[in-house]
């Protein structure tokens, strides 16, 4: 079973040798048995598109 998933909105996450990225959000859901210690953790990174006008907007 699992659970609600949860974000957390513009996630910085390191890339190591002074590199980083920031995503727009966090996602992440854990997966599996009802106790906190059990079951998976299940992440993304979530990038959304905000263009919301045509080419000619």
């Amino acid at each position: 079973m699992g659970r609600h998933p949860s974000w957390i909105p513009d996630a910085y996450h390191p890339l190591g040798s002074g590199e980083a990225v920031i995503h727009d959000a966090l996602l992440y859901y854990r997966h599996g048995a009802e106790r906190d210690q059990d079951g998976t953790m299940l992440r993304a990174f979530v990038e959304i598109d905000r263009a919301t006008g045509g080419p000619n907007a």
